[in-house]
């Protein structure tokens, strides 16, 4: 029992207090150096803080207000819009312009070749017009056309219709056209074929030529659907062979709907002398209620060719 209570006054101080010993100490430390480290953290912030944005001195101005420019020497300056409007453009479901959009632009010598874009239009039915050429077509999945004529008159334009829009692109000025050309245009249901035999060729050899049979100096080529609207068919002379004479004849089918009225149809001619056009009506009555196919020999003039 002695040796335990001197054991107990060996650990009371001089003045009658309890020496925290060796094992309290270290936690002392630790709560002083948390404070400075503390300390420090927060002077670092203050010293490294973002300023904040300052307020705007009033209200935001409206989309319609108006800018005021400078004006030091009194003089009358217009006002001008803090935002312009935006144009009115109709985007189809993949977000491009819906069109329609018309463009020329030369091709082979004396040709062009012409598109028109109309992507919120597939499948519409596109009318194109230059001079005697007449002709209507459809517009691809993708809204689109595109085709090469020739440019018959060097001061017409070239228009174009999809729906209830009107298209219009300047006159081109391509190089000379180096052929003769000639051709017809007309309205369905009326359909025609156009047979050139140049010098002299007989039906089914060389030189005989339709749209389906090339087999010759010069070429026929058919523009739009009669099915659908107009459509024109044009031989283009050629620019080797002859001297001599290509004669042009025309096929049409008969059958009773187009017996019943004269059938409108225009026909053209291109060569040196320059442009000439002339309107036809064409009577094909009687029919007898069978389809016959009825050949037109006199429709377009034979065409002269000089020799090269």
């Amino acid at each position: 029992m002695r040796q335990g209570k001197e054991a107990v006054s060996g650990n009371l101080s001089a003045g009658g207090t309890a020496d925290p010993g060796p094992m309290h100490r270290p936690e002392f430390l630790t709560a002083a150096a948390l404070a400075v480290a503390g300390l420090g953290l927060a002077l670092w912030l203050a010293a490294n803080r973002v300023p904040a944005t300052p307020a705007p001195p009033g209200p935001p101005e409206v989309a319609a207000a108006t800018l005021r420019l400078p004006n030091p020497e009194g003089r009358s300056l217009p006002e001008a819009p803090v935002f312009a409007a935006l144009p009115d453009i109709d985007l189809g479901p993949n977000g491009l312009p819906c069109g329609p959009t018309i463009a020329v632009e030369n091709g082979a010598p004396g040709f062009v070749r012409l598109a028109v874009d109309a992507p919120c239009r597939a499948g519409e039915i596109v009318t194109v017009v230059h001079g005697p050429l007449h002709f209507s077509d459809r517009l691809s999945p993708r809204g689109t056309f595109r085709v090469e004529f020739p440019v018959l008159d060097a001061e017409a334009g070239f228009q174009a219709r999809v729906g209830d829009r009107e298209l219009e692109a300047a006159a081109a000025t391509p190089e000379p056209l180096p052929v003769a050309i000639s051709g017809l245009s007309w309205t369905g249901p009326l359909d025609i074929s156009l047979a050139a035999f140049e010098f002299g060729a007989a039906e089914d050899t060389e030189g005989h030529v339709t749209s389906l049979n090339p087999r010759g100096a010069g070429r026929i080529v058919r523009l739009g659907d009669p099915s659908i609207g107009r459509a024109t068919e044009l031989y283009l002379g050629p620019d080797a062979g002859g001297p001599g004479v290509v004669r042009l004849h025309a096929e049409v089918t008969r059958v009773p709907e187009l017996c019943t009225d004269a059938q409108p149809l225009s026909a053209f001619r291109f060569g040196p002398g320059g442009l000439q056009t002339r309107d036809v009506r064409l009577t094909l009555a009687p029919c007898d209620g069978l389809p016959e196919t009825v050949l037109l020999k006199n429709l377009l003039e034979d065409l002269k060719i000089a020799g090269r």
